[in-house]
């Protein structure tokens, strides 16, 4: 640090690189361009001549690692309770845990926790 509390850094320089990928295969380009569109929807683009420019678009057996992740499909959760106790001990729920140490006074080395969804019984 120096006296008026600056700190001084040590930088490198470091060699400017570029990536880049090719594909062989112009039908991925044009599906990874319009979004993941599939190739049928591809094949009608061009059949129609709604793109300009667009080349033969081949069918293509695989599927890319981003269709299949993102359309997968997950429900939502519930907000309300699917079902719900209409008495006492209707429904409980126990949370079993051990063994624990040391041992309860009684000598007991498990743990029982009950619990009443209806709220009559803790």
């Amino acid at each position: 640090m120096t006296p008026n509390k600056m700190f001084l850094l040590y930088l490198h320089t470091v060699t400017n690189s570029c990536f880049s990928a090719r594909l062989e295969n112009k039908s991925w380009l044009w599906h990874f361009c319009y979004g993941h569109l599939n190739f049928t929807g591809l094949k009608t683009l061009q059949q129609k001549n709604m793109v300009t420019s667009l080349p033969h678009i081949q069918t293509l057996s695989q599927v890319s690692e981003e269709c299949v992740i993102s359309k997968q499909h997950q429900e939502p959760f519930q907000k309300e309770k699917s079902w719900r106790a209409r008495k006492a001990l209707g429904f409980v729920h126990l949370d079993l845990c051990g063994p624990i140490t040391p041992t309860s006074n009684g000598g007991t080395p498990i743990k029982v926790l009950h619990s009443d969804r209806s709220g009559e019984y803790n």
